[in-house]
């Protein structure tokens, strides 16, 4: 049976216990009950800024290859949208102390600089972890952080906003015909 599946099947079906458990996780638990304070939103965001960095430098450097190429479109990237997020909410919520990273976030990073050398293919399932999950989840959470903190204009919001509902679900529709 799993021959029959694409690879976009294979890796919602192997995701799946992994999403769960992220879903149910304390920091989400706050930010969908609208008890995440901003500081902590700067804290999450501050590990994602690092985790994509690390993922898109490493698919840049994969970009030749038409497999990778055409599943991850810099369109897609957050790395940009990130920063912009930080420098904003930087202005709102002092101190913002740079390089503090978890552990997790540096094994994560690290894993990333590991597949981009020996095994870059294997970046594509990252890719589908992060930004499908950022395309569907993503636009859930960002309204709820722009109710909770008043977020306007999408300042402090720019990672979760990829255009409007036709546009992400286009998105979302050719980044898994493309897997």
């Amino acid at each position: 049976m799993r021959e029959h599946l694409t690879l976009s099947d294979r890796l919602r079906v192997a995701t799946r216990a992994a999403h769960t458990e992220a879903e149910r996780g304390p920091m989400m638990q706050r930010l969908l009950s609208g008890h995440l304070p901003l500081a902590d939103y700067c804290g999450l965001l501050r590990q994602l800024q690092a985790i994509y960095a690390a993922l898109e430098n490493a698919l840049s450097e994969q970009i030749g290859d038409p497999q990778v190429a055409r599943v991850c479109p810099s369109t897609l990237w957050r790395s940009a949208a990130l920063a912009e997020d930080l420098t904003y909410l930087g202005t709102r919520e002092q101190p913002l102390v740079s390089g503090l990273l978890a552990a997790a976030t540096l094994a994560y990073v690290s894993r990333l600089q590991q597949l981009a050398l020996h095994d870059p293919l294997c970046l594509l399932a990252h890719a589908y972890v992060r930004y499908l999950g950022d395309l569907y989840g993503g636009q859930m959470l960002g309204q709820r952080l722009r109710q909770q903190h008043g977020l306007t204009e999408g300042r402090g919001t720019r990672f979760y906003e990829f255009g409007d509902a036709a546009q992400v679900k286009a998105l979302i529709v050719e980044f898994r015909a493309a897997l």
